[in-house]
């Protein structure tokens, strides 16, 4: 099971509410699910027809009501949080309950019942159920486990909280078996074909294919951890009175409800075995490979563990022996891969674990339940078994290559190099791409930015902020003339109100400039007919600025105009200095409003612009300082601001319902850096919070940068590194290890005919003109 908490009941559970039953909605596209067949003896059962998911949405009330128990119930305590009674359904074979929200699973049981066929046809209840909860996972949303039922038609669901919560979104969801099933005996079960200098011999796994997994969507492009260092061992709860015929239609199902239901990609474990001994290969990837899945609750945990789920329920049964051999088998076979021993401790995720661990190791849970979680530790358990079976293993065959075809490469005789890449960037925070592919999920602005900024809080910050005006590059500050337009001497706290003519003529433009006889020295100058001339006799020292009207149009050197609102001011970089530097003195609130268009398209989706919203402020208020004349800049060595020139409806909407929010860690402004699209995995940046992270979210198909190809000449690597001489051949030294092919380039050598050179990724990235230094040959 995958969940973080037991959300068993204990004594001193204080019930809320009782909510009314929603009514049937069906999901937007069915699901790939499971297809329950009887089979042959020794036959897997493969369904190949789809199957639907649907949701029974439970909607929330105000008023709590007191749960009155019916004859053929007790009830759960005096009242409950929310209550489906029971309902007539169309046919499933699985269950579960999710929500979006106002529950923690540490403080919520949820409890279920279905009506099934008997073995006289008739029609009967089950007990009341408790499925343990699951807090959110990668993009997903929080629930409850499945549990399998087999043939139903009818359920009831009652919530109960500690906490008085009122849940948001709850709904319970059935997966419904249809079509025909075809069954596969089990010698051709293990259809899957791996390259392994194991010597511990491959147990036989049923592949994806032959137990008729959905396609992955995100998932189809595998996210890899850096190796297998340990496993991490789960139980899927629900019964264990299915048959072996069964198992497929499980597994089928169990991920559908982990990709319709959940929100994640695909099914969260590795490997799920059965009770009869069946191995099924789990999220797609490879058997062999370190697979990132959503088992444990721990991210670096998920990547760099294998997750193997006993099938069924064991807080008081015992694994059967053959589903204890085939774990056995499995684990010695992956960990003779990766030359891991059988026992002994290590480091991940915070946290320290056994090799061989239970998913309650890593968080709170019971799983895998009492009696297989003993069994990992006793004598002659888990974990004796995989070193007496490691230890017997012959010497593996000597290793191949570790290139594998992207790691180095001999210029070819074209001297043309090809590549193919993913992500657009340096890759660190929140990905652009990926906020609207995540909204384009109904992932909200809040869940963004706690997917990218692991650890931050939501606080709030108002203020102002000065934006060094990069185009203006000359000494002058020229603005457009225009009503309500006033000058204002910093120092002197001087406001000197500006005429819209002077001698009956209009004033076009008004401009800050040096003295010409002593440029420590500013003075006020207008424009109506012919060059500019002085206004008055104005002079001071120190900064100038005009302000007053809603927008005022700064005059670039080109002579084209942008509109800023608060103040646009002439300033000095250092006390006595005889330059100027334009800056644009706003609130916090206009300035995001000048950022998110400059940096995300306005048509995205809204959830999107309010992350960037939030992102922007984030990252203006953070660079707030006393130690220079402005704050931030104006250009991409920032965040890019355009003023009210850049400002849309749509994204001054994501303003206004964000309105002061900002990320915080340890109570400071976080540091919000994002990037266009980070090809499938962030990187890790120079802060805690800056994460390597999984993101499927940037992989849509309207993402341009999620993958990408690009052919190099090698004379623009000889270019830039002449020294080198006639460029032989490249070789990737290091990579960071997240994600496919190893992750982002860390170190690339190029060797050449006079010399040998090493370069970092990100240097290599600009040399041969690439998006990202997440590249391969």
């Amino acid at each position: 099971m995958l969940s973080w908490h037991t959300g068993r009941r204990t004594s001193g559970f204080s019930i809320a509410a009782l909510l009314a039953v929603g009514m049937l909605v069906p999901t937007p596209a069915a699901a790939d699910g499971a297809q329950v067949s009887g089979g042959a003896p020794g036959t897997v059962a493969a369904p190949q027809a789809p199957a639907e998911v649907r949701q029974q949405q439970i909607p929330t009330q105000a008023t709590p009501k007191p749960h009155a128990p019916r004859h053929d119930e007790a009830p759960a305590a005096d009242h409950v949080v929310a209550e489906l009674t029971r309902t007539d359904l169309r046919p499933f074979a699985m269950l579960g309950v999710t929500w979006t929200g106002g529950l923690r699973d540490d403080q919520t049981v949820v409890e279920v019942r279905w009506r099934e066929a008997g073995a006289s046809g008739a029609r009967t209840w089950s007990p009341w159920t408790e499925l343990h909860t699951e807090p959110a996972s990668e993009e997903g949303v929080p629930g409850t486990e499945p549990q399998w039922t087999g043939k139903a038609d009818a359920a009831a669901v009652r919530v109960i909280s500690s906490a008085n919560a009122r849940p948001e979104g709850l709904a319970l969801s059935t997966i419904d078996p249809r079509g025909r099933s075809v069954s596969t005996t089990a010698s051709t079960a293990s259809t899957m074909s791996t390259v392994s200098t194991a010597a511990v011999s491959r147990p036989a796994i049923i592949s994806r294919a032959t137990w008729g997994a959905s396609t992955s969507g995100s998932c189809d492009s595998p996210i890899y951890g850096r190796t297998t260092r340990g496993a991490v061992i789960h139980h899927t709860a629900g019964n264990n009175t299915y048959t072996k015929s069964q198992s497929a239609s499980i597994v089928k199902a169990t991920q559908a409800y982990h990709k319709r239901s959940r929100g994640w990609c695909d099914i969260g474990y590795n490997f799920l075995v059965d009770k009869y001994g069946q191995i099924f290969e789990g999220r797609a990837g490879g058997t062999t490979k370190p697979v990132r899945a959503a088992h444990s609750g721990n991210g670096t945990v998920n990547e760099e563990t294998m997750g193997v789920s006993l099938m069924g329920t064991f807080a008081s049964t015992t694994p059967s022996a053959a589903m204890k051999t085939a774990v056995v088998n499995l684990v010695a076979w992956r960990f003779d891969n990766y030359g891991i021993a059988g026992k002994g401790t290590y480091s991940i995720g915070g946290i320290t674990l056994n090799r061989i661990a239970g998913h309650r190791n890593v968080v709170s849970t019971e799983c895998p339940g009492a009696k297989a979680y003993a069994w990992l530790s006793q004598s002659g358990g888990l974990r004796d078994r995989v070193v007496t079976k490691l230890a017997a293993a012959p010497a593996p065959a000597p290793a191949p290559s570790a290139d594998f075809g992207y790691n180095n490469l001999t210029v070819p005789s074209s001297r043309r190099i090809p590549l193919a890449g993913h992500g657009y960037g340096h890759g660190i925070g929140m990905s652009q791409y990926g906020a609207q592919g995540a909204a384009k999920r109904g992932v909200t602005y809040d869940r963004i930015l706690a997917h990218y900024y692991r650890g931050t809080q939501l606080g709030t910050k108002t203020g102002n902020i000065r934006v060094l005006i990069s185009q203006d590059t000359t000494d002058s500050v020229i603005v457009a003339g225009r009503s309500g337009l006033v000058f204002r001497d910093i120092a002197a706290k001087k406001i000197v109100k500006l005429p819209t003519t002077v001698s009956g003529r209009t004033v076009t433009r008004w401009r800050i400039i040096q003295v010409a006889t002593r440029k420590t020295q500013s003075t006020l100058q207008y424009m109506t007919t012919g060059g500019f001339r002085s206004f008055r006799d104005t002079r001071w020292t120190g900064a100038g600025q005009f302000e007053g009207p809603s927008a005022i149009s700064l005059i670039l050197p080109d002579n084209s105009a942008v509109r800023y609102r608060g103040a646009l001011r002439s300033a000095l970089p250092s006390v006595g200095s005889t330059s100027r530097n334009t800056i644009n003195a706003v609130p916090i609130e206009h300035y995001v409003r000048g950022v998110i268009a400059a940096e995300m398209p306005a048509s995205w989706m809204p959830e999107a612009l309010k992350a960037q919203a939030v992102a922007a402020r984030t990252y203006g208020v953070r660079a707030i300082t006393s130690s220079r004349y402005y704050d931030i800049c104006n250009t991409t060595a920032c965040q890019v601001y355009g003023g009210v020139s850049r400002e849309t409806a749509t994204t001054d909407t994501a303003v206004r319902s964000t309105a002061g929010k900002i990320l915080t860690y340890a109570g400071k402004p976080a540091l919000t850096q994002f990037s266009s699209s980070s090809g499938g995995f962030s990187a890790t940046g120079s802060q805690p919070y800056l994460k390597a992270v999984s993101d499927s979210y940037d992989n849509w198909s309207g993402n341009p940068h999620h993958s990408w190809t690009k052919t190099v000449a090698a004379s623009t690597i000889e270019r830039a590194y002449p020294s080198i001489g006639t460029l032989k051949r490249l070789k990737v030294t290091k990579r960071n290890g997240y994600g496919a092919w190893g992750g982002r380039v860390s170190t690339i050598t190029l060797v050449g005919s006079k010399k040998t050179v090493t370069i970092t990724g990100n240097a290599a990235r600009w040399a041969f003109g690439l998006k990202s230094n997440w590249f391969r040959f």
